[in-house]
């Protein structure tokens, strides 16, 4: 989460004033307009794609109009799941378990790429 937060920070308060600089007006008004409608659940929903690199969607939230708030309860929320179910199948894994282990992994996968086909059938 410290990461994460770093990442924001650091293109919060450098990176928009290089795309302030860089881009048209009118484009990053559009951007933050989009943002302040779709920002939220796409944040949300980016945290459980697999494929999209974490501190990637850190760095371009920083980047955009997202509140800090609204940030950091998307991520701790993104984090959550995926901190509790490795935590927990790397004990299955120490304590012998390994089918319990097996099966959670096998369903985070399969979790993980039901969401990535329910996105890009939605386009989001």
């Amino acid at each position: 989460m410290l990461g994460a937060v770093l990442a924001f920070a650091l293109a919060r308060w450098l990176g928009r004033r290089f795309v302030n600089a860089v881009l048209p007006a009118r484009y990053t008004a559009a951007v933050d307009d989009w943002t302040k409608e779709q920002g939220t659940p796409i944040l949300l929903v980016s945290r459980f794609l697999p494929v999209v690199s974490f501190n990637l969607i850190n760095y371009a939230a920083g980047l955009t109009s997202v509140s800090w708030w609204t940030f950091l309860w998307t991520t701790g929320l993104g984090i959550a799941p995926l901190t509790f179910l490795m935590a927990f199948a790397g004990e299955q894994m120490i304590s012998g378990r390994w089918t319990v282990a097996f099966s959670l992994i096998t369903a985070c996968i399969a979790v993980s790429s039901l969401a990535y086909m329910i996105a890009r059938k939605r386009k989001i």
